[in-house]
């Protein structure tokens, strides 16, 4: 919760003229930006360990409100206000309310499935968690000793995640759940894509949520692998490559390919078509 509040001041900070919209999608890529920053930080420490985590949680969260707080909190306070009008006109709609409830019992079903189910898929048994547990018994994130060739070969910037996912919890029960704050990066930058078409904030948000409630990303939000993870980061890549340039958010957006360039070896065609994108547009406007 605390690193959720300094990703929505960072982002207010980074992109204060962006539209509303766009801002949700810098805020929701910082989340996991800023838990695989500092889960490397505590690597090379030797301090993966809920301990420290539970500290540079405070401090890192601390920090930003102290240096950025004055300057984003009214852009805060009016992204909140708009978020919540935006909700009282989704649920004003029997059939927005409806829409949105359905992408929300979808997550609330993946949800239960990883809390009752031991681990079973062999991509999160044989690859994805072994490089969490790894990290946790050594508090450094190393090789992994496996005969498994392709757990060290892979990019694991989400796995890697993953890690801190677990920090954060008490036992292994919601484990397999590492993907779920991907889904609002996804259902951000559907949003944001609608918003850009001209659809209204109600239907737009409404819209976004069904995006949860299709097979593929109600299963794969069970599990312990990546793909939601992965095609979450590439939509808000692309969201962003393509925003008008206002502020700094184009950093943002160059983050969210690198997440993706470090997540999945069938990523960097889609990262070279991202920065082939913004850097036309860039040498268009002369940034």
């Amino acid at each position: 919760g605390a690193l959720t509040g300094a990703a929505i001041v960072l982002a207010a900070a980074l992109a204060p003229e962006a539209r509303g919209s766009e801002r949700a999608v810098v805020a929701a890529v910082l989340v996991p930006a800023l838990s695989i920053g500092r889960v490397h930080g505590l690597s090379a420490m030797d301090a993966i360990t809920p301990l420290a985590w539970s500290v540079s949680s405070v401090l890192v969260s601390a920090s930003v409100a102290f240096a950025l707080g004055p300057r984003a909190r009214s852009t805060v306070l009016g992204d909140a206000a708009v978020l919540w009008q935006t909700a009282r006109g989704v649920g004003a709609s029997s059939v927005l309310c409806a829409t949105a409830a359905t992408g929300a019992a979808s997550v609330g079903l993946a949800t239960l499935a990883a809390g009752l189910l031991e681990p079973w898929a062999w991509d999160a048994l044989g690859y994805h968690l072994p490089i969490v547990h790894d990290a946790l018994q050594s508090r450094t994130l190393r090789e992994v000793p496996t005969s498994v060739v392709y757990v060290n070969a892979y990019p694991r910037l989400v796995d890697v995640f993953f890690v801190a996912w677990r920090l954060g919890l008490r036992d292994e029960t919601w484990v397999e759940l590492g993907q779920l704050p991907f889904t609002a990066v996804g259902v951000s930058a559907i949003a944001a894509l609608a918003r850009r078409a001209g659809v209204e904030r109600e239907h737009a948000l409404a819209g976004a949520f069904l995006w949860l409630a299709l097979p593929i990303v109600m299963l794969q939000l069970a599990t312990a692998y990546i793909d939601l993870a992965v095609g979450a980061l590439c939509l808000a890549t692309f969201v962003l490559v393509t925003a008008p340039l206002r502020g700094r958010a184009e950093l943002v957006a160059g983050l969210a390919a690198g997440l993706l360039l470090g997540s999945k070896p069938s990523a960097p065609p889609l990262v070279a078509v991202a920065r082939a994108t913004l850097l036309l547009r860039c040498s268009r406007e002369q940034r």
